[in-house]
């Protein structure tokens, strides 16, 4: 069984969704422990980050967390040396968002470069990312649906970072430049520039005759650590722990990143992207029109259409019970196969596509997948193949006989499901002190 992708899509997930009993395949051909952080890091390239190839920083062992967990520790050679440097503009706690090409997730960071104590929200659902697209008039901003970004900090997702200390983990930003049919936004010459935590409103109050700015209210994303009167640690959900003054520093709703562009190879996301013609691909394409942006699993379906690139008739048996979905998402894989159709094939089922024809269909995944496929909110990447198995010769036809798969996935987003929208694994922290770095 071939298909186009295994390994370099299941990592781009855009939230670890997992904690479930799953049994589904996933993508290694062996099975590890789940909990096991991977053995050593991993060959990083020549200037010291990770390696571009997904496959070359997929693991042995065999969930999506597996291979989460190893493409952090591939990236993190270059991810210590960009987050070591203090930016002036970031303030004493900062925030970057490392892309690393399309085959491998981006890398979110959060650092404590102050001489304080911070208290942090690692929660990936605050994500924005504000896009400026060649061409475009004006930057489009990409975020969740309101109904899943949280609107106050997840106590169990804050960690405390002492100076020098970081937290980090993977998303993919399709989740938030979602688009079901292709990327018009996170297209090459993009200009990306993250944004994580809650909108800052200016409040201001008249004191004494004179407008005063007034402390910003909670939840924050960051604040200066500090303990309430009864000795536990102030939650980002309490009043920042100094409130004197026109703008206190001690507490910060949300973080900016810096600006960075989207290479070439960024094109293979587009909606535009132009099919192979090569002839030795075989007379048909396969292709993956849409997917879905949905509420819950019912609502999942994808469009597919067949074309004839030759300049030659082709006949070919189509039915929808011959095409067979890979769904990629945070449990890792599952395959999503019709019923076997026993039937003898009947002669209008054969497509008789001229030079440039198509026939089309949409199907409904939730018919076709293992039960629980999109049980977690998330993104889910899908590939399909068609499998053309009747030459038709009781009918006295020569038609098509092969297998065909898609070239790109196309995206679906459950914005709501039967678990957690994240498992509430805490973010991976790391060290900035020279020759000191490392996953914990």
């Amino acid at each position: 069984m071939r298909w186009v992708a295994t390994a370099p899509l299941v990592v781009m997930i855009a939230l670890d969704c997992g904690g479930g009993t799953s049994q589904k395949q996933v993508a290694s051909p062996t099975k590890a422990d789940a909990s096991a952080e991977p053995a050593g890091g991993l060959d990083a390239t020549p200037d010291g980050g990770a390696p571009r190839d997904a496959s070359a920083a997929a693991p042995e062992g065999g969930t999506a967390r597996d291979v989460q967990l190893s493409v952090l520790k591939a990236a993190e050679p270059a991810l210590l040396a960009r987050l070591r440097t203090p930016l002036a503009d970031k303030g004493p706690v900062r925030m970057e968002l490392i892309e690393q090409g399309p085959d491998l997730p981006w890398v979110m960071a959060i650092v404590n470069h102050g001489d304080r104590p911070v208290r942090v929200l690692g929660d990936p659902r605050l994500m924005k990312l504000k896009v400026q697209a060649p061409g475009k008039k004006k930057p489009v901003t990409c975020e969740l649906p309101q109904s899943v970004r949280p609107w106050r900090a997840d106590t169990e997702m804050e960690q405390t970072l002492s100076p020098g200390q970081g937290l980090y983990d993977t998303l993919d930003p399709r989740l938030y430049c979602f688009a079901s049919k292709g990327q018009s936004s996170l297209v090459p010459g993009a200009q990306v520039t993250p944004e994580y935590g809650w909108p800052t409103k200016k409040r201001m109050k008249w004191q004494h005759g004179k407008a005063v700015e007034q402390p910003p209210d909670p939840p924050f994303i960051a604040m200066i650590a500090a303990d309430t009167p009864d000795g536990r640690p102030a939650s980002l959900n309490d009043p920042p722990p100094n409130t004197k003054g026109p703008a206190p520093v001690d507490a910060f709703k949300q973080l900016a990143g810096s600006m960075f562009a989207l290479g070439s190879e960024y094109s293979r996301w587009s909606r535009h992207v132009i099919p192979s013609e090569s002839e030795e691909a075989g007379p048909l394409h396969f292709q993956l029109n849409s997917g879905s942006d949905v509420q819950e699993e019912l609502g999942t379906m994808v469009s597919v259409t067949l074309k004839n690139r030759s300049k030659h008739k082709e006949i070919v048996y189509f039915r929808r019970e011959l095409i067979s979905f890979e769904v990629m998402g945070p449990d890792g894989l599952s395959q999503c196969d019709a019923k076997p159709d026993d039937r003898a094939p009947e002669p209008q089922s054969f497509a008789r596509l001229g030079p440039g024809g198509s026939v089309s269909a949409t199907s409904r995944l939730v018919e076709l997948c293992p039960r629980g496929t999109f049980a977690h909110p998330g993104l889910y990447l899908v590939h399909a193949r068609f499998d053309a198995n009747q030459k038709g010769a009781m009918y006295g036809l020569d038609a098509y006989v092969g297998e065909v798969v898609s070239d790109n996935p196309v995206a679906i987003r459950i914005r709501r499901g039967d678990f957690p929208y994240t498992s509430k694994h805490k973010m991976r922290s790391l060290e900035l002190a020279v020759g000191d770095g490392g996953v914990k």
